[in-house]
């Protein structure tokens, strides 16, 4: 067994863990403090990203040759498997939205996933994605695309529908939706005349 290099990812000063890297053995997850082993990972360690936030229960590593994964801060152990190989992730800014991240794939895709508590994709962001940036008084992201698509999406929103929109009624998404931006008054229903083809709104009730 021959050792590559030892790499250590955060850049805080009191990081807890760093990765091993071998040319004939798995990686392996050590505790900063004492370089005792944690758990050989996955495959060979692209980059491990730590949130912004030191509360932060989780952190997210990118691997060559393998799906991305979520681990937690407490352990390293490992809480779910990210949806394919990572090409970069981008946590959220500190402090409003730091229990976020968006993961960049290989395949051009794109998602933002929350971290907190049990780590769950609120929102598939799609192919093509050019950059975002997080609305931090608004608690908004906006998402533009290599195509001049650009959305400006509500986080509470996602939340409040659990990351998975296909699992949801139509009676449900207009029920959160009613809960949210256009039950609040914030929302002029006006605006969805052109795409009602002379039909009018449904108020929220």
């Amino acid at each position: 067994m021959s050792r590559r290099y030892p790499v250590v990812f955060s850049p805080d000063p009191d990081a807890r863990y760093f990765v091993v890297s071998y040319e004939d053995a798995p990686d392996e997850l050590r505790r900063a403090s004492d370089a005792s082993l944690i758990a050989p990972v996955t495959g060979r360690v692209k980059d491990v990203i730590f949130s912004p936030d030191p509360g932060a229960t989780c952190f997210a590593i990118s691997y060559y040759d393998a799906p991305g994964e979520v681990r937690r801060a407490v352990d390293g152990s490992p809480v779910v498997t990210l949806t394919g190989e990572v090409g970069q992730v981008w946590p959220g800014p500190a402090p409003l939205e730091s229990s976020l991240f968006v993961v960049a794939y290989a395949d051009g895709r794109s998602e933002v996933w929350d971290w907190q508590d049990t780590p769950h994709r609120l929102a598939e962001l799609g192919l093509g994605m050019a950059g975002y940036v997080f609305d931090l008084e608004d608690a908004r992201i906006v998402v533009w695309h290599s195509d001049g698509r650009v959305y400006l999406v509500d986080l509470d929103w996602l939340r409040a529908m659990g990351g998975d929109l296909a699992a949801l009624s139509g009676e449900d998404v207009v029920r959160i939706a009613c809960e949210g931006s256009f039950g609040s008054g914030s929302f002029d229903e006006a605006r969805l005349g052109p795409y009602l083809d002379g039909g009018l709104p449904e108020g929220c009730r």
